[in-house]
C-alpha cells in the first residue's frame, strides 16, 4: 500500500503540540501509523492518538452510523447514515489537518 504522509518533520505544527512536546518525540509520532479495523467503538482512542501527533491512520469499516451507536461510541445526531470512516476521517483532519488519513473498504 503506498502512503505518502502530509507531515515531514518540517511540518509538524509545534504550537499545536506545545504541551507534549517535552512528553512525546513529535517527529516520530508524525511518522508513525495507525492501522484501525473497525472504527466505532476506538474512535476515541484514534482521537487521542491524533491529538498526541500521530501522522498517519489507516481506518477500515464499511459500516455506517446508526442511532443506536449514539450511546455506545463517540458519533453524533448529524452522523446518522454517514460511513464510520469518513466520520473519523473528518474528525481527525479536524483536530490536525496535517494528518493522513487512508481509508480503505
Amino acid at each position: 500500500m503506498n502512503f505518502e504522509p502530509n507531515t515531514t518533520p518540517s511540518q509538524i505544527d509545534t504550537d499545536l503540540f506545545s504541551r507534549v512536546a517535552t512528553a512525546y518525540d513529535l517527529k516520530l509520532l508524525a511518522e508513525s501509523r495507525q492501522v484501525r479495523i473497525g472504527v466505532g467503538s476506538s474512535n476515541r482512542s484514534l482521537e487521542d492518538a491524533a491529538r498526541a501527533g500521530c501522522g498517519q491512520f489507516v481506518l477500515n469499516d464499511n459500516g455506517r452510523v446508526e442511532r443506536c451507536n449514539l450511546a455506545t461510541q463517540s458519533y453524533f445526531l448529524d452522523d446518522i447514515g454517514k460511513p464510520k470512516v469518513e466520520v473519523m476521517a473528518d474528525r481527525l483532519r479536524a483536530i490536525n489537518p496535517m494528518i493522513a488519513v487512508k481509508i480503505v473498504f
